[in-house]
């Protein structure tokens, strides 16, 4: 993985690395940009703050609660599917829908970002 930088979001205060790559992508917070090989990979906004925040947290279980609160803002205690729906999507713009390799299920805990 590859780390040039650093780059604080004003919305969740995720300090986050400025450019980063993960197996063929390539991240750059500082310009909100996903690329794989040469071609943009188009996020939307809660999309984009999701990946910031799975990025700024390699190798590690989230679980769905800290996702909403720190994303989304949301209380502890909130039941909603928001998440998983995010995480799917997000996986489809990846290409990894059928077979994740960068974001991963950890059945009943939460989800994990592998670089």
């Amino acid at each position: 993985m590859d780390t040039q930088g650093s780059f604080r979001s004003a919305d969740t205060g995720i300090v986050s690395p400025f450019l980063q790559d993960f197996g063929p992508f390539h991240f750059v917070v500082g310009r909100s940009e996903l690329r794989k090989g040469s071609l943009v990979v188009p996020l939307n906004g809660q999309e984009w703050r999701l990946l910031v925040y799975l990025v700024s947290h390699p190798n590690r279980v989230l679980d769905r609660s800290e996702i909403l609160e720190r994303v989304w803002g949301y209380g502890t205690g909130t039941a909603t599917r928001t998440v998983d729906v995010h995480i799917a999507k997000l996986r489809h713009r990846l290409g990894e829908s059928k077979r994740p390799v960068h974001i991963l299920t950890a059945r009943g805990r939460g989800y994990l970002f592998r670089p």
